[in-house]
């Protein structure tokens, strides 16, 4: 089996060769702040009186905003996509979908088109009967340049 050693930007040899991608966790208790505190704001203008009516539903739409960054956070933890020597791991809602390297067909890292659509890893089984993506936008640990150098390497010293 082929093993691939990393070296640091330090020189030295980075044991665990596995690539992850997670979502940025910080970003997403900033965020979460953010609308808790602008919503907070906006429910005691509305409660004292100070604000039109409709300042009450703007208040409850960035707590819940809020709470669900937050509540992102404690998921941010765990990685969307593992990439190491015997193929690759993807997370797909709350399971996980493991691919030995012979069983990927393509594999590429598809840049961002206009502004809604993020770039992401795009994953095709070899037979093409199931495709596989991981986003790699703003709120994403990696980016696209360093995903496809990293996954490139890893699928070429790969044992398969």
């Amino acid at each position: 089996m082929t093993s691939l050693h990393v070296v640091t930007d330090h020189g030295s040899v980075d044991p665990d060769p596995a690539y992850e991608i997670h979502r940025r966790g910080l970003l997403f208790v900033v965020l979460g702040a953010l609308c808790l505190a602008l919503g907070a704001g906006f429910a005691v203008l509305a409660l004292e009186g100070e604000g039109p009516v409709w300042w009450y539903g703007v208040a409850a739409v960035l707590i819940v905003l809020g709470l669900v960054h937050l509540a992102a956070t404690a998921d941010a933890r765990t990685p969307v996509l593992v990439a190491d020597d015997l193929g690759l791991r993807l997370r797909q809602r709350r399971s996980w979908v493991g691919l030995p390297w012979r069983e990927v067909g393509d594999l590429r890292v598809e840049p961002r088109h206009g502004l809604l659509r993020d770039p992401h890893v795009k994953v095709v089984t070899r037979q093409g009967e199931r495709v596989f993506t991981v986003p790699l936008g703003l709120a994403m640990s990696s980016s696209p340049a360093a995903a496809q150098d990293r996954l490139a390497r890893l699928r070429r010293t790969a044992s398969y």
